[in-house]
């Protein structure tokens, strides 16, 4: 069962916001950057890519073979502390333990090919793009997805006893918010067609 993190109610509609234990990995849709990672211990980023750091001395040297054939290149890091984190920037001087629980695991590239595949037409949007991407990704990794659950409340005029009835629930939401928002917007348009059906 999904614990529930926040409970509101509207008038006889109730939302629950709970976290998703079973989020989809959003490297597994269609992404504008690829993501190549190397770990010891973690399977992380793409499964196909077309670099190993196997066939490279360094890790400098793959970043060298990797931008010639890229437009944007962004290195990966990885906190690894009671869970992991990933991130474009390194986690050095923002945690206690960083200097030897974090280090560069990888990188994410884009190129021309890509770009044009997903119709991407402004050149200056493509780092931010990869950086949302890792967020997203970040939130994969760190548990942080949501969904939210809504039901209709019924009290029985006899017993006085309140009745849930589940109207809808939807999960793969990567922040709280998105989820909170998109159930709000659902109330507001559920009492809209009861407004109208009662007019």
């Amino acid at each position: 069962m999904n614990p529930v993190i926040e409970t509101i109610t509207h008038n006889n509609l109730i939302i629950e916001i709970c976290q998703d234990y079973d989020p989809e990995n959003p490297r597994e849709w269609e992404n504008l950057g690829t993501m190549i990672c190397w770990h010891k211990r973690y399977n992380l980023g793409d499964s196909n890519t077309d670099y190993s750091l196997d066939d490279y001395d360094s890790a400098e040297e793959l970043f060298n073979a990797i931008k010639k054939d890229s437009l944007v290149v962004l290195p990966l890091y990885l906190y690894d502390h009671s869970g992991i984190s990933m991130s474009t920037t390194t986690y050095v001087g923002r945690a206690q333990h960083a200097s030897w629980d974090s280090g560069l695991v990888g990188y994410i590239y884009t190129t021309k090919e890509q770009v044009e595949r997903a119709g991407v037409t402004e050149e200056s949007d493509l780092e931010s793009i990869l950086v949302n991407e890792v967020e997203m990704y970040n939130h994969y990794l760190t548990g942080d997805v949501y969904g939210y659950r809504v039901y209709d409340t019924h009290q029985c005029d006899s017993c006085k006893h309140t009745e849930k009835k589940l109207i809808d629930s939807c999960w793969g939401y990567y922040s709280q918010e998105e989820a909170l928002k998109t159930a709000t917007e659902l109330i507001e348009y559920n009492n809209t067609i009861k407004e109208q059906q009662n007019a």
